[in-house]
Order: structure tokens, then sequence, then C-alpha cells
């Protein structure tokens, strides 16, 4: 059965504080300055997305702010999230976090995937750096030790398009190398991003990129189903990769569900 928050007086800005104040973790990372602007941003948004002609009722973006208001279950898993990892992580990766966690247009989902991310690396042994120096100012998500082997790892959330044509429905077959295409397409454009002018300036190391496709439903069932046919998928897309990235040193997938703090499935595929 789905948590409720029990009913509070006031504002929506003043709602948002109180239940803030009942997440410890949460409260030391977002100020109420920040909240209340993020509420007032939500708000705004919400009013012109409404009055868009078609716009979805149900259609509102999980943020931060919807979580207080409305989503208990996932605003007290970001706060056990932060309970695990803030004493553990840097001030410039909770400084991030202070900018990515009331900030809409992030995504509270793509944040907690990472955050399942790093919790599962702990669980499964390996030391964790969030927001780990590579080149210059740049950073990746998280970078893990284990075994004196050091990875660098950036992470990809796969959300679905909004134009998604779903006509066609589920595979079993036909669909395969779109939904393969559209991964080394998502993978190929973080690496470009990221990685490339790094390279360019002498950067000489490797690092992988994790790959979350849950939040697209479509493509999860899909990939679930491509699974049960051609389980050796994932190889397929890291190879396809290896050719035009030698600094991308493979594909990591996993899965993140918000009513979980951990990651889970996680699959290393070397380039």
């Amino acid at each position: 059965m789905m948590k409720l928050w029990e009913p509070l007086p006031g504002t929506p800005a003043d709602v948002a504080i109180a239940r803030k104040r009942l997440l410890p973790s949460v409260d030391s990372v977002v100020s109420d300055e920040r909240l209340v602007a993020a509420v007032h941003a939500h708000l705004a948004e919400e009013h012109a997305r409404l009055n868009k002609p078609g716009a979805d009722p149900d259609g509102e973006r999980l943020s931060l702010v919807s979580a207080l208001w409305a989503a208990r279950e996932v605003a007290e898993t970001l706060d056990l999230q932060l309970s695990f990892l803030l004493p553990l992580i840097s001030e410039r990766a909770v400084g991030q976090l202070r900018d990515e966690l009331p900030n809409r247009s992030t995504g509270l989902l793509h944040t907690m995937s990472e955050l399942g991310l790093s919790l599962e690396f702990l669980r499964q042994g390996y030391e964790i750096s969030c927001a780990h120096p590579f080149w210059g100012d740049r950073d990746v998500d998280v970078a893990t030790r284990k075994d004196g082997e050091v990875r660098l790892v950036e992470v990809v959330n796969v959300q679905a398009s909004p134009a998604r044509n779903t006509t066609s429905g589920f595979l079993p077959f036909g669909g395969v190398p779109d939904l393969t295409r559209r991964l080394v397409a998502k993978v190929s454009n973080k690496v470009k991003k990221k990685f490339r002018s790094a390279v360019e300036g002498g950067w000489t190391d490797r690092a992988w990129v994790a790959v979350d496709p849950s939040k697209d439903h479509l493509l999860y069932v899909n990939l679930a189903i491509l699974d049960r046919h051609d389980p050796g998928w994932r190889d397929a897309v890291a190879k396809e990769l290896a050719p035009q990235f030698p600094e991308l040193a493979g594909v990591l997938f996993y899965t993140y569900s918000a009513g979980h703090p951990v990651a889970s499935d996680l699959r290393w595929h070397p380039c």
C-alpha cells in the first residue's frame, strides 16, 4: 500500500519545508531558501504545462517538491540513501547534490538512480568516490576501487521520449535493431559530451558508462523480452561502441526503482 503523508496546513512552500524537517539527511543538504525557490518554479512550470492543449493532468514529472507533497515513499527512500552516503562522500559531491536535488530539470529519479548505484557498489565491496575529478575541473559521477583496480563511471539514464510512437507494440521480433541502436546512441552522446574534449586535451585514461533504462518503461519491458531471445545484446552494444571510442572501457547496465535504496542487476560489459 502506498505510504501517504499526513495532511498539513499552510502554503505549498510551508508544507514542503515541514516535511523536509522530517527527513534529516535531505534537510541537511537542501536549504529552505532553495526549496522555496524550487516550489515556486514547480508551480509556475506546472501551470504552464497544464495550460497547453492536450496536457496530461497526470503527467507531472517527479521532483523533490512533488515527492514532499505527495510521494512519501520516494522522499523517505532518498533520505535513507543520503543517510548512508553523506558521511562517505566529498564536499564537492555534497555541493552537487545541493544543486541537483531542488532542480526540477535534473530529474529526481536520475539523481536517486546514481545514488542507488553508488550504494550497490558499496554493498559489493567497492570503495567509491562520488563526483570524482578526472580531468581539469571535470568529474565523473562515481569512481570505484576494488582489488587495486579503479573504474571511472559516468551514468546515463534513459527516459521515455514524449513523441514515442508505440503503435507497433512490444517485441518480440523486428524491434531489436532499434532497441540496441537507441542504447548505442545514448552512450555515444554521453561519451562525446563528457570525454571527447578531455581526450583531445591529452587525457589518456578510460571510463565506463553506466546505463539505467528503467525510466523508459516501454524500452525496459522490451529489453526484458529481448533477454529471453538474445541474452548477448549487452555485449553487442559494447562491441559496437568499441571502434568509435577508445576512451570507453565498457558499458555497465543496471536498473533502479525509486522504492528501493540500492540499484540492482549490475552487469559489466567491457568494450
